[in-house]
């Protein structure tokens, strides 16, 4: 597996393990999966944001 594709595995997997963690709160899968997609998103560019500053 070359790099890309275990950034891409990683972050695959954490969006299923927020997706889980909001569905488990009640929220609809479709709707949880939208979330959790959007939530790993904004932690990345905050990383990413973070870096740049130091």
């Amino acid at each position: 597996m070359g790099e890309f594709a275990e950034v891409i595995q990683k972050w695959k997997n954490e969006v299923e393990d927020e997706a889980i963690k909001l569905i488990e709160r009640g929220m609809p899968p479709w709707q949880a999966t939208e979330k959790a997609v959007q939530i790993v998103s904004y932690r990345r560019r905050r990383e990413r944001a973070d870096k740049s500053r130091s």
